[in-house]
């Protein structure tokens, strides 16, 4: 009956965290898990030789009967072992068979857990449907947040984020493992969170507006601690802006507002919300911030003139990177197509990557990259980001800009990737473009490099593609969300927001084995 599962990977801890001199049982008598990827742990035997983990498929008390319906079990050197069970919402018994030597074995008592259901983990209502096979990253896990669920590069479920507070149906973003091996994302409309792999939370943002003066933060699209054990966050700030020098076929919307809001002493000053970025220490205190409101204020941004049929300025901050060794951060605005570089922790911009702004020209784009989707930086020190194109005769795409080492804000192209047809359908892109007030394919997503110089990239509305790419432009893995159509009784596309990587078994392994 063995085969009917596969068996995971047995841990060497020693070599991943410290020997334990004793430990207790896990997992713990009828614990509910979310996961199938489980972290089996006992009490040493100190003459003992080798380990086994047995388990059955159902629930039993009786030897007997549970040595009938064995599915899995793996064996180990330490006292603690990883398996791969079939399927969520089964019940389980195991027990461990110590070996002493060839002549003695020692088997333990009855254990049972169960692992829960999860309607976004149920792989008949929602699924990643992989359409190349990994090799290099393989043995790799990608978390999806449009499902809440971590899936194996084969597209099988393995974990799913549990509750938070009693809510099952909140949105999360941008789940991903931090430096720490614990996992953050967040909660769309709630707040910030860090977890364990079991789901217990072990810190949350604050939720008072203290850096923007309103009720929340609207900490929105990503959220990372960095290796100091810090927090950043984007955030937003709603700012009341003067659009007295913009063109006056806007004044429309000034006087609607003014109707709505009469009180508002000037009918051409509109809220617009700025963006802002927020560090954390590991008692949520704020401990240093930057808002772009007190940036664009003085900029060029008064100059910038509102595409047709766009009702407010949105500059959009969609992503940053943390330069934790330079001390330098890179912040992306997909609204106005740039990318800002801000020393750390002064807040001043050094550099402006991207279109400026020139009164009485409107913004055509800065033709490197448009509405760029996140930003990161390479190892070999360069931007890299997900350029969507906007109104240009280019499918999105992804692209490597060398920055300039003399101090100036000039940009060098020196990769660039478009995305194929298999990905980007020409039907699709240009039904897309003709849909959107500003002309732009707002795509959204997120990219970051891989190890091996590779880049991880995952799309947004209307694609809902992830894929890995590598530097000479093989496509290496590629997969799609999707969700039953009920109606229909088909698949389709399920968009997300941003999806990240665990990188391998070991960076698994030290999510299930910390703090236990």
């Amino acid at each position: 009956m063995y085969h009917m599962c596969r068996l995971s990977f047995s841990i060497v801890a020693f070599l991943l965290l410290p020997h334990c001199l004793s430990a207790q049982w896990l997992p713990a008598e009828g614990r509910s898990l979310n996961y199938r990827i489980i972290g089996f742990s006992f009490p040493i035997e100190k003459k003992a030789a080798n380990y086994r983990v047995e388990i059955a498929q159902g629930h039993y008390i009786v030897v007997d009967s549970f040595e009938k319906h064995l599915v899995c079990g793996a064996d180990g050197h330490t006292n603690r072992i990883v398996v791969e069970v079939p399927a969520f919402a089964t019940d389980y018994t195991w027990r461990l068979i110590t070996s002493v030597n060839s002549q003695k074995s020692i088997k333990s008592e009855l254990h049972h857990f169960s692992t829960a259901y999860c309607r976004k983990a149920d792989s008949s209502l929602f699924r990643l449907r992989i359409l190349r096979q990994a090799e290099k990253y393989h043995d790799a896990f990608v978390f999806v947040d449009a499902s809440k669920t971590m899936y194996d590069m084969n597209g099988r479920p393995v974990w799913f984020l549990p509750s938070i507070g009693g809510d099952e149906d909140f949105a999360a973003r941008d789940l991903k493992v931090t430096p720490q091996a614990t996992i953050t994302f967040i909660a769309e409309n709630k707040n910030i969170y860090e977890i364990n792999f079991d789901g217990d939370v072990l810190w949350k943002g604050p939720v008072t507006g203290t850096v923007a003066g309103w009720a929340t933060e609207q900490y929105h699209h990503s959220f990372t601690r960095l290796g100091n054990g810090h927090y950043f966050v984007l955030g937003q700030e709603p700012v009341w802006w003067d659009t007295t020098t913009y063109r006056a076929d806007y004044h429309h919307y000034a006087d609607s507002i003014a109707q709505v809001m009469p009180n508002t002493p000037n009918p051409l000053i509109q809220r617009t919300n700025f963006g802002t970025l927020i560090e954390y220490d590991e008692k949520g205190n704020p401990v240093w911030y930057w808002k772009s409101s007190d940036y664009f204020r003085g900029s060029d941004l008064r100059n910038y003139q509102k595409p047709p049929g766009s009702r407010e300025i949105d500059v959009c901050e969609n992503g940053f990177y943390v330069d934790e060794k330079k001390k330098e951060i890179y912040l992306s605005f997909q609204g106005i197509s740039r990318i800002l570089k801000i020393r750390y922790p002064e807040g001043t911009v050094v550099n402006t990557y991207g279109e400026l702004f020139r009164q009485g020209y409107s913004a055509d784009g800065h033709r490197l990259f448009c509405a760029q989707a996140n930003v990161g930086l390479s190892g070999d020190s360069c931007l890299y980001l997900l350029n969507t194109s906007c109104g240009m005769d280019l499918n999105p795409g992804l692209e490597m800009l060398r920055v300039a080492t003399d101090g100036t804000d000039s940009v060098n192209r020196v990769w660039d990737y478009q995305l194929p047809s298999e990905i980007i359908d020409t039907s699709t892109l240009m039904h897309w473009r003709k849909g959107r007030d500003r002309g732009l394919i707002d795509l959204g997503g997120n990219i970051s490099e891989l190890p091996g110089k590779e880049f991880f990239v995952s799309l947004y509305m209307p694609f809902g593609y992830l894929f890995i790419v590598s530097r000479d432009k093989n496509m290496l893995w590629t997969a799609v969300q999707e969700r039953w159509f009920e109606p229909e009784k088909r698949w389709v596309q399920e968009t997300h927001g941003r999806s990240n990587l665990v990188l391998g078994k070991k960076e698994l392994e030290k999510l299930i084995w910390n703090n236990k």
